[in-house]
Formats: structure tokens, C-alpha cells, sequence
């Protein structure tokens, strides 16, 4: 039954589901009388009022409204079984982490919390680079974390020929330097150093990246199957947040912005989870990389590593203040105190950003 269709006027008490049949998630609800509580969604996502974000989110962008459809899930012939059935049902279609529920529990207690303040975590602008990393190995050891973060924000102007823009013009040696915010000294031993590790070469009076890292624009079926076949992965880096970032950036915490960048190749496909298979797209079989395991990465001390994830987490990505980084608790992985989550607007390589950025707000919302 869609939402053009005619509701019958028996009253039916039980568990129900909101299904988009495109993508095939779900809400999971329950009532007394099942089709007042549908007409009720109904009234509600047309206004733009439903209490799911997630929900109304993909109502308002549906050109066809067809596409959600209701059914019964389970008659409850008792109401003391109502809410039971209904978190068995949210477990079952995993439709917290996975659908459009904002909470694991029916008549959660933060429910009203979600609906009056929800989670903006709002869309980075599409803009991107492809960045080519090597499977679970650092692209960049041969280079300081600072020159490594220095790196991936100029890769944030390049143009789809390879060289790097200003603009609509070849950027210049002295534009280079202007947008790095560099001393001529410090600027004079980057250039040098980049040339020297082969991440940049100038040709033509055009400053060149190292095209086995950085690309713009599509890329083939044959040369995603060249990288994937030399045990590689390509990430899409996003140009706005970088360049946020580093224009909110000193000298000094440019190696804390690196040690985000040192995770890339360790972020689950799907759900930008640090992790150490990062192809899982299972939730419950992906194996959450440890603080321990964290520190090692990026090469800081186990002692002080409390030092180390606050400063992390202060840092942002834009004007609305979105983390770059989030440590949170996840039931599903009960014997972790948290996990760790890039957030999918700073960098994503898999092909479900939507799902991801659901899937963090739905742990947000747990806070």
C-alpha cells in the first residue's frame, strides 16, 4: 500500500514498516489502530514535521512519493506486547543504523530530544579529489606530517588536467606560496622537498601533482581495476572541508590534522569506521580499531594518548562546527568503550555517503 492508496477503516492493533522501495529502508512503528497512525506520517511528512529526520529528509527529496509504501509487519492481539515486538522488529531490519528510526527503543525517553534539536550534520558540497592510497599503508612516510597535510590542501586546487588552478589559471609559484601561508624560507624547503619525494614536478611553467596520488574528474572501470589490483584504494577527499580546515590551521597543528589524514587507508568503505576490514559491510562483522592500535598508526605515544583524542576531537570542519573525528559508543560492539568515525564529509571512499552520515547521526543521537 502507498501513500495514494485509500486506507481501510478497521482498527488494527500491531507493528508496521515505512519502506522506501528504491533503497529498501525502513521505518519500524506500532499502534492501537495502525492506519490512524499511517495517516498521521502521512499529515506529518507533508507539513515537513516528522519526528524522523532521516525519514522526511529522503520524503522531501522523493520526486515520486509513490515510493514509500506501508504494511503490517505483526497483529498484536495484546498492547502489553506492542513495544516488545516493535524493538524486536527495529532490531530485525536493523532499521536504527540502517533505516530511518532515530532510536533503538520504542517510546525511547530522547525521543522528544531528537525531534526538538536533531543532528545537522548537513552535506559537504560535492567538490573532491580522488586521492590513491596504498591498502592499510601510509602514502606519504616519506614526507613530514606537516608537508603531508601542506600537500593534500593544495591537492584540493587541482584542476582536471593534473596541474594545479587558480582559479581558472595555472597557479603560480608565488600563488603556491600565498596560499600556504608560508615564510620564504619554510616555502623554499617544502617546493623542494615535494619535487624531491616526486609529490609534485614543474613542467611548463605548471606546477604538476604526482598523478599515482591525485586525480580529478571520472575515473575508468579499467583504472579502478588497475588500482584495486595493485592493492590500492581511492578515497574521495572533499575540497571545502580541507581548505576550512586548513585556513583554521597553525603551523603547529598541522601534524593533528595529519594524524586524521593517516587513517584514510583504515576507514570502512561504508560506514568510515576505523577499522581493519574495511570492506566489511556487515556492521556486526567489522572489527572497530582500538585506541591502541590508533596511536600506533599515527605514530604517538600510548601514554599520552588521552592528550592525543582530545585534541582530536576539537577539531572541525566547517562553520557549523562539525567534528572532523567522533568517539563514540556503539551498542553493537558492547566490549569497546568507543569507536572511532571520520567523518564521512571530511573524506569517504565507498558509495554509500548517505548511509554513512545515517548512520552516525543515529549514534549522535544516542549522546
Amino acid at each position: 500500500m502507498n501513500i495514494n492508496d485509500t486506507f481501510p477503516k478497521q482498527t488494527i492493533m500491531g507493528v508496521y514498516k515505512i519502506e522506501n522501495t528504491e533503497n529498501h529502508k525502513v521505518y519500524i512503528g506500532s499502534s492501537k489502530n495502525i492506519y490512524d497512525r499511517w495517516k498521521q506520517h502521512l499529515r506529518k511528512l507533508k507539513k515537513n514535521k516528522h519526528h524522523s529526520f532521516k525519514l522526511q529528509s529522503e520524503y522531501n527529496m522523493a520526486n515520486d512519493k509513490t515510493i514509500f509504501d506501508f504494511e503490517i509487519v505483526v497483529v498484536v492481539k495484546e498492547y502489553k506486547l506492542l513495544k516488545p515486538i516493535e524493538e524486536l522488529c527495529i532490531n530485525k531490519f536493523n532499521s536504527y543504523y540502517n533505516g530511518y528510526n532515530c532510536c533503538e527503543k520504542a517510546d525511547n525517553p530522547k525521543y522528544a530530544h531528537i525531534k526538538k534539536k536533531p543532528v545537522k550534520l548537513i552535506p559537504s558540497s560535492e567538490k573532491f579529489i580522488w586521492v590513491i592510497q596504498n591498502r592499510s599503508m601510509d602514502n606519504f612516510k616519506e614526507i613530514t606530517p606537516s608537508d603531508t597535510t601542506r600537500i593534500l590542501f593544495l591537492s584540493t586546487y587541482l584542476g582536471y588536467d593534473g596541474y594545479l588552478l587558480n582559479g581558472s589559471k595555472p597557479m603560480t609559484k608565488s600563488a603556491f606560496k600565498k596560499k600556504l601561508n608560508l615564510s620564504r624560507n619554510t616555502f623554499r624547503y617544502f617546493y623542494s622537498d615535494m619535487v624531491t619525494s616526486e609529490m609534485l614536478t614543474e613542467k611548463s611553467n605548471k606546477i604538476y601533482l604526482n598523478d599515482k596520488i591525485f586525480k580529478k574528474g571520472t575515473i575508468s572501470h579499467s583504472d579502478l581495476g588497475a588500482i584495486y589490483g595493485n592493492d590500492k584504494i581511492i578515497i574521495r577527499l572533499y575540497v571545502d572541508p580541507v581548505q576550512f580546515l586548513y585556513a583554521h590551521s597553525t603551523s603547529r597543528n598541522q601534524k593533528t590534522m595529519n594524524h586524521i589524514f593517516k587513517l584514510m587507508p583504515f576507514v570502512n568503505r561504508k560506514y568510515n569506521i576505523c577499522c581493519e576490514n574495511i570492506e566489511e559491510i556487515e556492521l556486526k562483522n567489522i572489527v572497530p580499531l582500538s585506541e591502541e592500535k590508533i596511536c600506533e598508526i599515527v605514530g604517538y605515544s600510548q601514554n599520552n594518548r588521552r592528550q592525543l583524542f582530545n585534541t582530536l576531537k576539537s577539531v572541525q570542519i566547517n562553520a557549523d562546527n562539525e567534528n572532523a573525528m567522533y568517539f563514540l559508543k556503539c551498542p553493537i560492539y558492547p566490549d569497546m568503550k568507543n569507536i572511532i568515525i571520520i567523518n564521512p564529509n571530511l573524506f569517504y571512499g565507498g558509495s554509500a555517503k548517505d548511509d554513512a552520515l545515517d548512520f552516525l547521526k543515529g549514534l549522535l543521537c544516542r549522546r
